[in-house]
């Protein structure tokens, strides 16, 4: 009678070696990944407020370029850190941002000048920045009604003046940087400057 020799079949499986290393190597990937996706959200985020802080700086040098173009009147106090303007009363109505909202008021010339409404009470706007927000404070005198906009925030310096012998003024407004590295020197706020005339104002020679 033969005898077979029994037949010991490998069990199939890891070692302990074998696991410490793919767990390894998988922690590796997962850091990788993990990092690659933060530092991808951070630039999304960045992208984000660049975005937000472009729009509100085109959103202040448009509202102060329309107001100026358009004045009558305007006074920078010492030390030019706000504005007043008085506008024409084109409209019966206005919303917050100034728009005309009612009928339009039929100019009457004078010696080749338009004038609308009641010239003693033209629209007053006011500029001035309060707790880093530049706002834009207007009275329709004609009505007494008295809006506030925030146009634009995240501002840290707000200076004006007049160009000599001119109808024109100068401005910058500096925003505070939302992003800096270890060193604060390493980003300074963003200013913009422009210079507006007012087409409005008769220049009177001194």
């Amino acid at each position: 009678m033969k005898t077979h020799p029994t037949i010991r079949r490998r069990t199939e499986g890891f070692t302990l070696l074998e696991m410490m290393i793919s767990v390894g190597i998988a922690g590796v990937l997962f850091a990788v990944l993990l990092t690659s996706g933060t530092q991808i959200l951070k630039s999304l985020h960045v992208a984000d407020d660049y975005s937000n802080e472009s729009n509100q700086e085109l959103r202040a040098m448009d509202f102060l370029a329309r107001d100026i173009r358009s004045a009558l009147t305007f006074t920078i106090p010492t030390g030019g850190s706000s504005l007043t303007l008085t506008l024409p009363d084109y409209s019966t109505a206005y919303d917050a941002q100034g728009n005309p909202t009612g009928a339009p008021r039929d100019p009457v010339i004078t010696s080749s000048i338009p004038s609308y409404g009641n010239t003693a009470q033209p629209l007053q706007v006011v500029y001035s920045v309060t707790g880093n927000n530049l706002l834009r404070q207007q009275t329709i005198q004609a009505t007494g009604v008295t809006t506030t906009l925030v146009v634009c925030s995240n501002v840290s310096n707000f200076q004006l003046n007049f160009v000599s012998l001119s109808t024109s003024v100068k401005y910058s407004i500096t925003f505070l940087p939302k992003y800096q590295g270890s060193s604060a020197a390493l980003r300074v706020g963003t200013t913009l400057a422009g210079t507006v005339c007012a087409r409005n104002m008769r220049f009177q020679s001194p």
